[in-house]
């Protein structure tokens, strides 16, 4: 009663207050949290029952207990049952025990109820981190903060199902593939409307933007794009055991993602080319999404040979070197009318040309691998962007005050922009065909030159549309 007193308005009755939009508001959002807690309730059932089945199968009970489910009828089951049913069917306890590593069975609905309860987490931390590490150290942080909480959240609760569990193949159809991409970018505003951050007590947040609804699902996706291939593709080689570097993996690219979605919201509206370089090089995140390039892209040469598209590492080196070599062309063909002393400019161009190499390898890449593309993409697009940067690097250390500040400033930038992009990239990869056959290696051998056309290309929009001062590319005709 003192609540409902307190909520009511001075000009309005209780029953008045009742009866608008923001106690609707409240209603749907304690109706959505506890048909969430019935989904986990009948989940964690669930998971009792596959764990005595595990246990039971460990004490050599397994061939009976097999030849007793498999003479168990299949039964009609309700749309309750098939939702938040306490109690998993025959079809699926054998499944269960037929698997190499015994995963945790997550269904579709299952993984949609933890993203919005990491999203959820990723609001309520927000309220709590914000105002408590205020004119502190740790206030630029903090969004990083929530967001490593929220990832390890989804890490735990659909990390097993995505790495243990076979995934969908890249040439199935794409309604199939669907589903497991776009599980968690659709939960995403659920979890945002239903976010303590409405309730007032966060104040000014990055959640209260519209953006964020734009942001947020597209980090998410291209994150889980990345995850899932990843985990393809490490399931192919047979490795299906152990869990550190399956949970390392995803807790990464959610916490990244979580994070770049959140305080992007704030600049997405900045267009303009250098106004994105300049915010991906003042940003928290900068350091830490170059050094998850590089994990990724060591990652992913671990996993090399394993996708349908397979694409020699002649090949893929080949091609990161010749995209480095057309966007340093570029850039010397360059020319600028502005004095000696404008530095930073100049500086922004080599680090639009560093980046222009990772970008323009991934886009050929992409055309010639399609919906197998993200492991190549991640093992080409890193090393074009540090070859690009060794022979910047050696054009300009005789004129540096600092060279290894500078030379760490000129790497780190590009490679953040790099990561940024391909997170991007990544969420569209499910729309592009799947390839029946690996390519044919006349198609292959095109990669090269296809990189640095494209990487010719790339550099010379970018420079020419940066809109950092005036400059053009000049003809070498």
């Amino acid at each position: 009663m003192t609540t409902i007193a307190a909520l009511a308005r001075p000009d309005r009755s209780v029953l008045g207050s009742l009866l608008s939009w923001s106690w609707l508001d409240y209603a749907a959002r304690v109706a959505l949290l506890a048909v969430a807690a019935w989904i986990i309730a009948a989940r964690i059932g669930r998971a009792r029952e596959h764990e005595a089945d595990a246990c039971a199968a460990a004490d050599g009970a397994a061939p009976g207990l097999t030849a007793m489910l498999e003479q168990a009828k299949a039964q009609p089951r309700s749309l309750r049952e098939r939702v938040a049913g306490t109690h998993p069917t025959p079809q699926q306890r054998l499944t269960y025990l037929a698997n190499r590593t015994p995963p945790a069975v997550l269904g579709r609905l299952d993984e949609s109820v933890a993203a919005v309860l990491a999203v959820t987490v990723l609001t309520a931390s927000n309220a709590v981190t914000t105002p408590a590490f205020t004119a502190t150290a740790v206030a630029p942080w903090t969004p990083a903060i929530d967001a490593l909480l929220a990832g390890v959240l989804l890490a735990v609760t659909c990390g097993p199902a995505w790495w243990h569990q076979q995934p969908p193949d890249s040439r199935a159809p794409r309604w199939h593939r669907a589903g497991v991409y776009l599980t968690v970018p659709l939960a995403v505003p659920i979890g945002l409307f239903i976010g303590v951050n409405r309730t007032g007590v966060a104040g000014e947040s990055p959640y209260g933007s519209l953006w964020v609804l734009l942001t947020l699902p597209l980090a998410t996706a291209g994150a889980t794009v990345i995850c899932v291939s990843l985990a393809r593709a490490r399931w192919r080689t047979g490795r299906t055991d152990g869990w550190a570097v399956p949970m390392l993996v995803t807790t990464i690219l959610y916490g990244l993602a979580f994070w770049i979605g959140t305080v992007s919201s704030f600049s997405v509206q900045l267009w303009k080319p250098s106004a994105y370089l300049i915010l991906a090089g003042d940003a928290q995140w900068a350091l830490p999404l170059t050094v998850a390039a590089v994990l990724g892209c060591l990652f992913a040469w671990r996993l090399r040979g394993t996708t349908a598209s397979r694409i020699p590492p002649a090949i893929i080196l080949l091609s990161a070197a010749a995209a480095a070599a057309a966007s340093c062309a570029v850039r010397l063909l360059t020319e600028a009318t502005v004095e000696k002393s404008q530095k930073a400019s100049v500086q922004l161009l080599d680090m639009w040309s560093a980046a222009g190499a990772g970008l323009a390898v991934a886009l050929a890449v992409l055309v010639v691998a399609r919906a197998d593309a993200v492991p190549h993409l991640l093992r080409a697009a890193p090393p074009a962007t540090v070859l690009a940067f060794v022979a910047i690097y050696i054009r300009w250390a005789t004129v540096w005050s600092d060279p290894v500040g500078t030379a760490r400033h000129f790497l780190v930038i590009p490679l953040a922009v790099l990561a940024v992009t391909v997170l991007v990239l990544a969420a569209f990869v499910p729309l592009l065909p799947s390839r029946s056959r690996p390519p044919h290696r006349a198609v292959l051998y095109l990669l090269p030159p296809l990189s640095a056309g494209i990487a010719a290309a790339v550099t010379t929009l970018l420079i020419d549309y940066a809109h950092l001062m005036e400059y053009r590319v000049r003809s070498p005709l």
